[in-house]
This record gives C-alpha cells, structure tokens and sequence, in this order.
C-alpha cells in the first residue's frame, strides 16, 4: 500500500497518493491510529478486500479533510470496528464500490461532494454516524442504513442516485432538513426513502420526484409532518444553493446543525 499507520498519527499533509494495491487499505491504512489526512490527492488504488482509498480499523478515528479521493478499487474510504473518523470537506467521487463504507463504527461525515460512485455513496451497516451538509449524487444508492445503524442524517442534499435515495432495513435513521430529489427515476421500484423495515424519523424535509413517475418519495413510511413536496428550485448549473423563491426556504428545523 502507500501509506501504513500502526499505533501512531502522522500528519500527511499535500501528498499525492496514486496507483498503489494492497490487501486492505491501498492508498492509506489506519490500525489503531489517527492521522491527519489533508489536502491530498487519493486515486486509482486498490485494497483486494476493502479501503482502496483510505481504510480505517480497530478503533481508528483519523481527520480525513479537504482531500480528493477518486478512482479507486472498491470504496474510496472504509470504517471498520469502532473507528470514527472525522471525514469533512472532501470530494470522494467515481469510487468502484462505496463512496464511504462504516461497519460497526460511528464516523463524522459533513460538507463532503460524495458523487459517481459505482456503490452506495455512504453505507452504514451496525453503525450510526452523524451525516450532515453533504451533497450526495449520482451514485448507485444514495444512503444505506441496515441492520441497527441509527444515522443521524440532516441538512444534506440527496439527488439523482440512480436507485433509492435513503435505503433502510432493520435501522432507525433521524432523517431532518435534506432535499431528497430525482432518485431513482429510472426504476419502478425505487423511491425517495425506501423503508424495509425499522422506524425512521423523518420530519422537514423536502422530498419530490423520486421513482418512476415522479410519484415514489415514501416506500412503508410516511410524510413527516412537517416535509414538503416541492421543486426545491436549485440556482442550477451544477450550483445546489436555492433560489430567491425555493419553497424550501425557512422551511427547516432550527435546532438542526447550521449549514
């Protein structure tokens, strides 16, 4: 692999980590360690079982910022056994697998493009991270919650993931103040939140044309009280701020984190 940390945390600042393979943890591996990873540039590695880009384990909870993670193998950062990393203002894009993966681990997921992935774009399996203020798009999924993860997931824009934009078996997300838009379109079966089973809480938000048909925003859940179903009315171009007259505005709950 590029880089491995074992019992230590470095500070690996401005590097450019590109092309390397290993078992798990191609670009950079984390065991019991929390570097600092910032400003790099993490590309086209490979980890045969996991963590192409980035791969945290046992109890590591590096500070994963401002850093390009695209192209890699499998996923593009992976969280293993009670690491909780602080994973903010990224672009981790065009991922083979996931763009992040928690397993068993709680990670601090804000201000990230998480876009392109061939996967889901973060994948909580017995995990509950805190996801917020993120733009999640164009991947496979666009969150995935199973098996006992109870995400808190606020103030993120969910938008043209190819299948469901929130997917939930078994979980309990906290789902507040995201715009959930246009997941989906391309299949029958395929909704704005898909709820398999486990009780969401779902409240503010802005949830419109999902699924086919544009009629696909709740799968086996309900319309929190306070959503909406309306165009949000991006500026457009790629820009997701909302425009002078998005029904959205001031719509949201306060109390949620702030953008």
């Amino acid at each position: 692999g590029g880089i491995f940390c074992w019992y230590s945390s470095p500070s690996i600042l401005n590097c450019q980590i590109t092309g390397n393979s290993a078992y798990e943890g191609g670009g950079i591996y984390c065991n019991y360690s929390s570097p600092k990873i910032i400003d790099c540039i993490i590309i086209q590695n490979t980890g045969k079982y996991g963590g192409s880009g980035i791969y945290c384990y046992n109890s590591s909870s590096p500070k994963i910022a401002n850093n390009t993670i695209s192209k890699n193998g499998n996923d593009g950062i992976e969280c293993q056994y009670k690491s909780s990393p602080t994973i903010i203002n990224n672009i981790i894009s065009e991922n083979n697998d996931d763009g992040i993966s928690c397993f068993s681990s709680s990670p601090f997921i804000t201000n990230n493009i998480i876009t392109g992935n061939g996967g889901y774009g973060i994948n909580c399996y017995e995990s509950s991270p805190s996801i917020t203020n993120n733009i999640i798009s164009g991947n496979s999924y666009g969150i995935s919650c199973d098996y006992s993860s109870s995400p808190s997931i606020t103030n993120n824009i969910i938008l043209g993931n190819s299948q469901n934009g929130i997917d939930c078996y078994e979980s309990s997300p906290s789902i507040y103040n995201n715009i959930i838009t246009k997941n989906g379109t391309q299949y029958t079966y395929h909704y704005g939140i898909y709820n398999n089973s486990g009780n969401s809480i779902i409240n503010y938000n802005c949830i419109w044309e999902n699924g086919s048909g544009g009629n696909k925003n709740y799968y086996n859940c309900s319309a929190g009280q306070n959503d909406i179903s309306s165009d949000p009315q991006f500026v457009g171009g790629g820009d997701y701020y909302l425009g002078t007259s998005s029904p959205c505005i001031d719509k949201g709950l306060n109390a949620a984190p702030a953008i």
